[in-house]
């Protein structure tokens, strides 16, 4: 058992290997690093954390993340913002106090891979965030300001994980969404094993970037016991920092599998600006593959459009 403290900062061109046996204790807050790995098969503990991030990635690049267990984060467990060059590989993530497991924030070349999480909030997750300190600079009222500079996030993916989600959502993108654009984000071979609370797949629009070029390929979902099995929101959210919603376009949903004794409602709505170019190929629910809208349980609202059902073949 170490202790390695609160808010600690690793140095660029160096390995911490937290070995199979060991418990740390502590966080990791990172800055303006390169070349930097945290490897082994150890527990990395925030149990005795108050607050903040589990492990903070901010303005980095060349960054590994492979093989550790980290347990009860107060915040989010790995927070990737403003970075490039990240990879996080069989890691697992496990807690109940309301925090999210990897949330990916206007960064770009970005890989989570073979990884399990269970968390009490959001599971895996894109935003965009400026890179003001934790990216949520607000005035004395509490509003949201979009002060700071904004990065894209785009080439990241999520491969291969399985999601335990007890609260929030399993596959989330925004509602934070300041950055320059969204876009060439996958998620592939993705189980979600109990979603239970709101969303199972979820992206909301609540700034001005758009969002584009998503991909759902191969993601099964069982026990969806959630309000919604996925939802598209083009609408001001309480995070909302931007006088504008940007759009969104191009979202394809490929095999996906849903496991439940009784349907799931969906929802497209585009309130505050459009909704285009979303396709469902192979979407099935205890085997048999939706071909309309209705029998999707899917609902329209507002600025949404060319929104198709398509089986292998057609």
């Amino acid at each position: 058992m170490h202790t390695l403290g609160e808010h600690q900062q690793v140095k660029s061109n160096s390995t911490l290997y937290i070995a199979g046996g060991a418990v740390v204790y502590g966080q990791m807050d990172n800055e303006n690093l390169a070349n930097v790995k945290v490897l082994g098969r150890g527990i990395l503990d925030a149990s005795r954390c108050t607050a903040g991030r589990q492990m903070r990635w901010f303005k980095c690049r060349d960054v590994t993340v492979d093989g550790i267990i980290m347990l009860d984060s107060p915040s989010w467990g790995i927070e990737v913002t403003h970075c490039d060059r990240v990879t996080i590989r069989n890691t697992k993530i496990l807690t109940g106090r309301g925090a999210d497991a990897i949330d990916v924030c206007s960064s770009e070349d970005v890989s989570v891979e073979d990884c399990f999480v269970r968390t009490h909030d959001d599971s895996l997750n894109v935003k965009g965030l400026t890179d003001e300190r934790f990216g949520y600079p607000a005035d004395k009222d509490g509003k949201w300001l979009p002060t700071g500079n904004r990065k894209a996030a785009q080439r990241i993916s999520f491969v291969n994980c399985v999601v335990w989600n007890d609260r929030a959502h399993a596959l989330m993108m925004g509602p934070e969404t300041r950055a320059p654009k969204i876009s060439d984000v996958l998620f592939r071979n993705i189980d979600i094993i109990h979603a239970l609370s709101v969303d199972a797949i979820g992206i909301f629009s609540s700034d001005a970037g758009e969002i584009s070029n998503i991909r759902y390929e191969n993601v099964r979902i069982e026990d969806p016991r959630c309000m919604t099995l996925l939802e598209i929101r083009v609408s001001p959210q309480y995070t909302t920092a931007d006088p504008t919603c940007g759009p969104v376009r191009d979202v394809l949903f490929a095999n996906l599998e849903v496991a439940t004794p009784s349907p799931v409602h969906s929802a497209l709505c585009g309130d505050k600006n459009s909704i285009s170019g979303v396709t469902f190929r192979n979407f099935r629910t205890n085997g048999t593959i939706m071909t309309t809208a209705d029998e999707a349980k899917l609902h329209l609202r507002g600025d949404v459009k060319d929104v198709k059902f398509v089986a292998d073949g057609e």
